[in-house]
């Protein structure tokens, strides 16, 4: 059993895998296994520009795990929306 996850960056440009190919990896090896080997997170960005719909998304049609999110901004650079108002 594993987790895939990734790091959200401000500019998803930057991201180490979208929320589309961790699920497309995550069945890809669930496939290969023939079982539920790999489960996966999602990324969100909150306070960014359409973040409540890659929610949903992900949910609805990536069926990433909800209860757990990675919410890191951009490590290398103060982050233009900051979680904390």
């Amino acid at each position: 059993m594993a987790l895939l996850s990734g790091a959200p960056f401000d500019d998803p440009s930057w991201w180490l895998l979208s929320n589309e190919q961790i699920a497309k990896a995550r069945e890809m090896v669930n496939d290969f296994a023939g079982s539920r080997r790999l489960l996966a997170h999602s990324v969100i960005t909150p306070k960014q520009p359409g973040w409540m719909d890659e929610v949903d998304k992900a949910i609805a049609v990536y069926n990433l795990i909800h209860g757990s999110r990675t919410t890191i901004g951009d490590p290398l650079a103060p982050s233009k929306f900051p979680l904390a108002a």
